[in-house]
């Protein structure tokens, strides 16, 4: 299936933090990746781990 996928930011201090969900998924292995301007950002990405659905 395909992912229901939520993104939003936050701003402090004038940094805007990006935040986003995917659920709804199957299989269960999914990758999640960042992009600026076409080029992924891994290097500023953490990531909060998988939870169940």
């Amino acid at each position: 299936e395909r992912p229901e996928v939520r993104v939003w930011g936050k701003e402090a201090d004038r940094i805007l933090t990006l935040s986003c969900r995917a659920h709804g998924f199957y299989p269960r292995p999914i990758v999640v990746s960042w992009l600026k301007d076409g080029v992924v950002r891994g290097q500023d990405a953490q990531s909060g781990g998988i939870v169940p659905n």
